[in-house]
């Protein structure tokens, strides 16, 4: 009398799941040549693309729920008095100029004005100042190199 032959179990343990896709030649060549420089299999090399695929499209989707949010506090503040936002958060004008100082700059007096005394004795107001502008300038910089830089 022969055995039945038992029928393999649906849902293999200790195996990941197989997805079958159909790609174009051009697709195909990409996705070998890939897998040959990173030195995986084209199973691996496909989860590893579709893997990265979806961290970019979450990192994308942050980023635009940060601009969303950044766009919302500035409507905010423009909406309401800019110069009473701008005190709230710690901020003083630079009196005689359209410039606000960090709340964090030194050497500054209650009444706005700046004490060139303090500032001697502490120069934190001066390198706040020097690091706020430097800070907008590489920012200022990058934006444009990245402007200006061919997409490869």
């Amino acid at each position: 009398m022969k055995k039945a032959k038992k029928a393999r179990p649906i849902g293999r343990t200790g195996r990941n799941p197989v997805i079958a896709v159909r790609v174009t030649p051009a697709l195909h060549n990409r996705i070998t040549e890939s897998a040959k420089i990173s030195g995986r299999s084209m199973s691996e090399e496909m989860a590893a693309l579709l893997t990265r695929g979806f961290e970019w499209e979450q990192a994308f989707r942050d980023r635009v729920n940060m601009l969303e949010q950044a766009r919302a506090e500035i409507d905010r503040m423009v909406g309401s008095n800019f110069k009473a936002e701008m005190r709230r958060r710690g901020w003083k004008p630079l009196h005689g100029t359209p410039h606000w100082i960090d709340p964090e700059a030194a050497a500054i007096t209650p009444s706005g004005f700046v004490d060139p005394m303090v500032m001697a004795d502490n120069l934190t107001f001066g390198a706040a100042l020097n690091s706020n502008l430097d800070d907008m300038i590489d920012k200022l910089a990058e934006g444009i190199a990245k402007k200006l830089k061919p997409e490869t």
